[in-house]
Parts: C-alpha cells; structure tokens; sequence
C-alpha cells in the first residue's frame, strides 16, 4: 500500500461443484463488506490474481474481502484491514532522476540524493525506489538507504524502461528490439513478447508504460498506436491511435478515469477514447509527465541545451 493504492492479491483455492463466473474484491468502511459495496472484479478463471484500489481517502480504515462466485452463490475470504494516513498534499514528495542521480524533492524546497545511478529509469512500489543501472535493479528507500540489489534475467536483452507492477513484478520495455520482458520481484523472466507485429525498428526512441486496471499501457515515440497488455493473460491489443495531427506520443499517466499524455497535453477520457488539448507545450524533448490532483509535472531538455543536472524522469 502507499498513498494512492492497495495491492490486493487473491487466490480460488476451489471452485466447488461448478465453475466461478466472479471473483474480485469487495471493500467498505464498516466491516463484513459484501457485493452491495464497493467491488473490483478480476477476470474469472485464474486461481491467483491481484487488482489496486486506487484513489484512497484519507484518514479510513479499509475492510477488504476476496471474492468469488458459482452456480451455488457467493463465498469470501478472510477480511483483511488497513489505515490510511492523515491527509498531505498529493504534490509533497516526487523522485527525479538526472544525469548527476537519483534524487527525492520535497514541495519545501529540499533536496536528498537517493543514488549516484545516473541510467534515467525508475520505478517506485510501496514505499520503495527500483533504480534500473544497466541490467542491475537497486532497491533504495526514500532516506536513499539500501535494501537490495539483483541482476535481471540475461535474457532481457535491451532493458530500457522500467514499469512496476502488482506484487513488485516488472515490466522492462526494449525500444531497440520493440519487446516487452515481465519479470517478477527479483528479476526473473516471466514472459516476453513483441511491442506490435512488425519488424523492430531499431530507432531507440523513447517508450513508456502504465498500469491501470490490471494492464500495462505501453506508449513509445515514433509509433502512433498505444498497446495494452493484459497482465493476467498477456494478451497484447491495440489500444488507442494517436492522431497525426497531435504529433509524436510521449509519456503517459491516468487520473481519475482520464488518460494524459504529451504533446499537448493530450487528454484522453478513458472508455470513450474522445481527446481534448489542454495546453501546447515549449519545443523540446519532453520526457516524463506525472500527474497529481490538477496539475500535471513534465520534465524537459528543451531542444537539449547545455543545463546542468537536467531532469529526465520524475515518479511519485
């Protein structure tokens, strides 16, 4: 859990006399929580799954349960509880790399360095830093204390971006070869596939990637079609077409149902896929975007000028 979400994972020990055609999680604020509240349905048919619950309120306590069901009704798991904090502002701490580090930025103006990795790719899961370093992976936390470090799988070739899933799995994005490697908390190939099924255009533009809904969201400069991987099944589809007329796709993030993405912003309501223009951003490279409350912060070279300590990647 951090302070925007809760991993929770389940597992259908048995379906019983017949088949389960639901299963997810259930949540309220009181207790015994059942399918009249607030429900996350998985796809059915898999033994183990995760999902987040995302948007947290302050100050709650959490009753969480696992769900599943069959032809002979509904049967839950073990409630579990959880509190979340006291209300701070969404905009009071990110994580920013440049090509000096790793560094945490506080909204008061201080500044901490977590790390001297300087390879511009991170990831942050519950409370912790995954710094990518070649095919190295430094876990640090957010004093910049460290915890651990594992090589990722050789057969990871090219590991560019770094995406954090559920559990603490990875996701590693090759721009050279147009592949995208799943790996779980310590760096072990889980699965591989293709970006789309053309031949790798070896182009090395810049790609990036999300989580929502229980799928990765991939976005790479260069191609004008989003994909969306499936992180049960890992089914790839095509996911939304970026029109010419917006220019080249850049880093992505979604807030309360809407995907946001550069040039522009683009804005991009989920389900109905209709695009809005926020705003036309400087000329430049812009490279990363994270998007809190009502703003959104996007670091940029701006037509890479000579500036010292330039950011390159910010995450939350």
């Amino acid at each position: 859990m951090d302070s925007y979400q809760a991993i929770c994972a389940g597992q259908v020990v048995s379906e019983g006399s017949s088949v389960v055609t639901r299963q997810g999680f259930c949540w309220n604020f009181t207790g015994e929580p059942t399918l009249e509240d607030e429900v996350l349905e998985a796809t059915p048919g898999w033994a183990l799954y995760s999902m987040a619950i995302q948007d947290l309120e302050c100050s709650r306590s959490y009753h969480v349960r696992a769900f599943a069901v069959n032809a002979s009704g509904v049967a839950f798991g073990e409630e579990r509880t959880f509190d979340t904090g006291d209300c701070v502002p969404e905009w009071a701490r990110f994580v920013v790399t440049d090509d000096q580090g790793v560094w945490r930025f506080d909204s008061d103006g201080s500044l901490l360095k977590l790390d001297d990795a300087d390879d511009r790719d991170l990831g942050v899961y519950d409370g912790l830093v995954y710094i990518k370093w070649g095919r190295d992976i430094r876990v640090v936390d957010l004093d910049g204390n460290p915890v651990r470090q594992f090589t990722l799988d050789s057969r990871i070739r090219y590991p560019w971006a770094l995406v954090m899933l559920p559990l603490g799995h990875m996701a590693l994005l090759d721009n050279e070869n147009d592949s995208i490697s799943i790996t779980d908390e310590n760096g072990t190939l889980l699965h591989a596939l293709p970006m789309s099924d053309s031949p790798p255009d070896d182009n090395l533009q810049s790609v990036h990637g999300i989580v929502v809904d229980n799928a990765l969201i991939v976005s790479k400069q260069g191609n004008d079609q989003w994909i969306s991987i499936d992180l049960d099944t890992y089914v790839r589809t095509d996911f939304y077409k970026v029109p010419e007329a917006i220019g080249r796709p850049g880093d992505l993030d979604f807030q309360d149902g809407t995907f946001i993405s550069p040039p522009g912003i683009l804005c991009i309501p989920s389900g109905r896929k209709r695009r809005l223009l926020i705003c036309e951003l400087p000329e430049g490279n812009n490279i990363d975007l994270t998007v809190l409350g009502n703003f959104a912060y996007i670091s940029s070279n701006f037509g890479n000028q000579d500036l010292p300590g330039q950011p390159s990647q910010w995450s939350v």
